[in-house]
């Protein structure tokens, strides 16, 4: 039973250190990286917690322009 709580305890202290660190990666980009993968600066947290909700297809796309495919870069016609 100790040695459960102790677990418990220590995975916890690992998930803290590894969001903090991955907040931290995620502060180090400039401006316009964060831009370029769909994040502002007051997302990040979210982002790293996995809450961030979804944008439809791209958020900076012109009206009128279809949505670019989600697809597996190994999958056909797929760049």
């Amino acid at each position: 039973m100790l040695t459960a709580m102790l677990y418990d305890l220590w995975s916890a202290i690992r998930r803290a250190q590894l969001r903090k660190r991955a907040i931290a990666e995620v502060s180090a980009l400039d401006d316009r990286l964060l831009r370029d993968i769909g994040l502002s600066r007051a997302e990040i947290r979210r982002a790293v917690d996995g809450t961030l909700r979804a944008r439809g297809p791209a958020r900076d796309a012109r009206p009128g322009t279809p949505a670019r495919p989600r697809c597996a870069p190994a999958a056909a016609g797929c760049r």
